[in-house]
């Protein structure tokens, strides 16, 4: 079209006078300047465009690369995080099981009291505190006094460590008698009861499976 434009526009152009025929020319110079810089603003927007979408398809294909690549890392990582968290929540299902709701301490005593007979340590005295709540449990200490061989002492303690409910030995005093085999011996025992912030629906399903 431009070209046959250009040959009627010579032709004409033999006919016309000299400034008819420089406006003839620059209007048709303007024509091809206007035509030219439609199709390069046209090209660039569609090169840009193009360009940007393969970019962003080449950084897509570079990060499936990587997931691919560090799949298996990924998987392991995944299973020793899992396995720890399964880990976790045995010891606080075991925790829990140890820790009952409510201080019990007359229950406390009589699992003692067959320690001790058990292993020929006399309790002369089990003394209750008051109980002190925590941030995470509430304890309670307990003043226990008694006398029994050196073996004995140290078994009592042992079982004591074993027993299904969670307690801790905070202070131990253990002197001489004289002559005498038997030892007097006084302790402060802590026990725990009353955790908070656990599902107990949760931890009393876990202990029935």
């Amino acid at each position: 079209m431009v070209f046959m434009l250009a040959v009627i526009t010579d032709t004409t152009m033999d006919v016309l006078d000299p400034e008819t025929r420089r406006f003839g020319w620059l209007l048709h110079c303007g024509g091809c300047i206007l035509v030219l810089l439609c199709g390069a603003i046209g090209y660039t927007l569609i090169y840009e465009r193009v360009e940007g979408s393969r970019v962003e398809l080449t950084g897509d294909i570079q990060e499936l690369r990587l997931s691919v690549q560090n799949a298996p890392a990924i998987r392991r990582t995944h299973e020793q995080l899992t396995q720890r968290l399964d880990d976790l929540k045995a010891d606080m299902a075991a925790l829990q099981r140890r820790v009952p709701r409510e201080a019990d301490a007359g229950k406390f005593l009589r699992d003692l009291t067959v320690i001790a007979d058990d292993e020929a340590l006399e309790i002369s005295n089990f003394q209750p505190d008051k109980a002190a709540s925590g941030e995470r449990f509430t304890e309670l200490e307990v003043t226990l006094t008694g006398q029994g061989e050196f073996d004995s002492i140290c078994k009592f303690f042992d079982r004591l460590n074993k027993l299904s409910r969670l307690a801790k030995v905070k202070n131990l005093n253990v002197s001489a008698n004289g002559d005498s085999a038997k030892l007097p011996m006084s302790a402060t025992l802590v026990i725990y009861f009353g955790l908070k912030g656990v599902d107990r629906t949760e931890s009393e399903e876990v202990q029935r499976g």
